[in-house]
């Protein structure tokens, strides 16, 4: 190799990828290059929050909620529908898992007495079993106003290890919109209340796969957007 050459490869081993110099100078050169730099790494990996448990992935899972006594007579569809959508989430967003149609889920709950979610995941020959345990969920803050205000505990059974507990999140509140209730004039009960469970099931799906921390702005501008 010739000195050229040499010198070349030196400055490539010193100086790394061109993409790291121009970002590196850009830094220097503008105050607001350390937020244009955050921005652009940003956009190259928006699922910037890594899931709190991994484990999910080539398994088959099965996804359970048991609501609150009081639920179960006022609004019985409620933990249907978050199981529902709690698993769709999970089938599109954690690779190769197979999770159990939660039609078949409610038809053997339905049919069978059961008390520990480990029961329905024997029943369903699960490798794992989320169980959510539904502490509250309202949707009136007032006669006229309406947010959502729910709690709930998950927890994981990894059947192959005789079901043992391998995984646990407790949310004590969750508030939807977070700040300000909306007048019940502006969104009809049954859509908002749809859009509080997608809100909820999408808080539990987090818990297994990589997430967009900006998906929670987006979220509040959701409700609040012009219809």
């Amino acid at each position: 190799m010739d000195r050229t050459g040499s010198l070349r490869g030196g400055n490539r081993r010193r100086f790394g990828s061109p993409w790291l110099v121009l970002l590196a100078a850009l830094s220097v050169i503008s105050p607001a290059g350390c937020g244009w730099i955050s921005l652009m790494m940003y956009n190259m990996n928006p699922n910037d929050t890594p899931a709190a448990f991994k484990e999910l992935r080539e398994k088959r899972v099965v996804v359970v909620c048991r609501p609150v006594v009081e639920l179960q007579f006022a609004d019985s569809a409620v933990p249907r529908e978050l199981t529902r959508q709690v698993g769709a989430l999970l089938q599109q967003k954690v690779k190769k898992v197979d999770v159990v149609d939660d039609r078949e889920v409610s038809q053997w709950a339905d049919e069978h007495s059961w008390q520990k979610y480990t029961d329905v995941g024997k029943a369903m020959k699960a490798d794992m079993v989320i169980g959510i345990d539904l502490e509250r969920f309202t949707l009136e803050q007032g006669p006229t106003l309406l947010q959502g205000n729910a709690a709930f505990h998950v927890g994981v059974y990894d059947m192959a290890d005789g079901g043992r507990k391998v995984f646990e999140k407790s949310v004590p509140q969750i508030l939807y919109p977070p700040h300000t209730p909306i007048p019940s004039s502006e969104k009809p009960e049954p859509e908002f209340r749809r859009m509080f469970i997608g809100v909820l099931a999408e808080q539990i799906g987090r818990q297994f796969y990589a997430y967009d921390s900006m998906d929670s702005f987006a979220n509040d501008a959701a409700l609040s957007r012009p219809q």
